[in-house]
């Protein structure tokens, strides 16, 4: 038996071709650029401007600047103002310190000097009574006992001995061998003048030592 043979038709269908795309321009790429220098000068002035101008340390002047100097300004004067002041403050402080003692000295020397006064008042009239004790004592004759004597204008008065004047009794010459009890005081002829107040009852008779202007008479 043959081989049959066996026919079919093929159909080719139309070639598209497709277009080309167009490629975006790449960016030019340039390397080895080289730059031919001048051999012509520059002006200096051109040179320097431009160089002033594109220096980064270079600032035109602002208001800023202004008052910050201005600002500078007030805090040192207001710094001097404070040390003049507090200066001045603590040397007034220390004056019047000084002043404070000053016046306490004062019035401590003050008031040492009228201690000093009174104290000299006094040993005053001790000095005088003293002298009149003394010379009551040489002068005056002595009475027949010892339980007599002069008056000498010395009395208790409320409970104080007071002399006749209304003065109080600041110094006194009391006979030890005696008592101080009586209201009336006299005194007697002895050996030691510091010791020669007695006190007694005032009824007794005693004969006065009294102090008294002088009479003068004239022709």
């Amino acid at each position: 038996m043959a081989d049959e043979l066996t026919y079919s038709t093929i159909v080719f269908d139309k070639v598209h071709r497709s277009r080309p795309q167009v490629r975006k321009e790449e960016d030019p790429i340039y390397t080895n650029v080289k730059t031919e220098k001048s051999d012509a000068p520059i002006p200096e002035a051109a040179v320097s401007g431009t160089s002033e101008k594109n220096s980064p340390g270079f600032s035109p002047p602002k208001p800023a600047i202004v008052c910050l100097g201005v600002l500078c300004a007030l805090i040192l004067s207001v710094s001097v103002a404070l040390c003049v002041y507090f200066t001045t403050h603590l040397i007034n402080t220390d004056v019047m310190n000084e002043l404070e003692l000053l016046r306490d000295n004062q019035t401590s020397l003050i008031t040492e000097y009228q201690g000093l006064k009174m104290l000299y008042a006094n040993l005053t009239t001790e000095s005088e009574m003293l002298k009149s004790d003394e010379f009551i004592n040489s002068h005056s004759l002595s009475y027949y006992d010892k339980w007599h004597g002069y008056w000498i204008g010395l009395r208790t008065e409320d409970g104080t001995r007071r002399w006749v004047n209304g003065a109080p009794l600041t110094e006194e010459y009391w006979n030890p061998n005696f008592s101080q009890q009586n209201m009336c005081v006299l005194t007697n002829s002895s050996s030691n003048p510091l010791e020669s107040w007695k006190s007694a009852f005032c009824h007794m008779r005693n004969r006065w030592i009294c102090e008294s202007n002088t009479l003068i008479i004239q022709n």
